[in-house]
């Protein structure tokens, strides 16, 4: 007797497809989701005081306050997919003078690489201290979010010299 071929698959050979196509699917979202979200920082922002912040004549005062071109520096958050996750923003001095007040702002919302991304909260300025405070929130890949930083409290009180700050970003998952 002849035997009629087969035109559907046996089940092992559906369960062996199905085994493949679980394995593809956990290593393509699986390990991704066992890693924390990364930061990335892109651009400075560096002031040089001069000339150009007399007001006035010699011998008067300095503008007090700096505002850094929008965007100037910017952040990506990526390996966040469908997770959300928080920014703190904190300071650390080198050589800082307690009169002068560094603030930050968001200024963009940047872009998404899915549809599942957004960020919200952070586009006032807020003081950046010593200790840890939140800067803004979000869900997802997002990247090039724009930053601007303003600079207060200069004055020709505070001593002619160079002052330094590193800023530290902080992503933390918060699911």
């Amino acid at each position: 007797m002849k035997q009629q071929a087969r035109t559907q698959p046996s089940f092992r050979r559906r369960l062996q497809r199905m085994a493949v196509t679980w394995m593809i699917i956990f290593c393509s979202i699986g390990p991704g989701s066992l890693r924390g979200a990364i930061i990335n920082i892109y651009g400075s922002f560096d002031l040089v005081i001069g000339e150009n912040f007399l007001l006035g004549e010699a011998g008067n005062e300095i503008q007090s306050t700096y505002l850094s071109p929008a965007g100037q520096v910017s952040l990506t958050i990526s390996q966040s997919f469908l997770r959300r996750w928080e920014v703190d923003i904190r300071r650390m001095d080198f050589i800082w003078d307690p009169q002068l007040q560094l603030s930050i702002a968001r200024s963009s919302d940047g872009a998404g690489w899915n549809y599942f991304s957004g960020v919200s909260g952070g586009t006032q300025f807020i003081s950046i201290e010593e200790q840890d405070s939140l800067f803004f929130s979000g869900w997802g890949n997002r990247s090039m979010i724009g930053l601007q930083f303003k600079l207060s409290g200069l004055s020709t009180q505070i001593a002619a010299g160079s002052y330094v700050t590193t800023l530290v970003y902080t992503v933390i998952d918060t699911f």
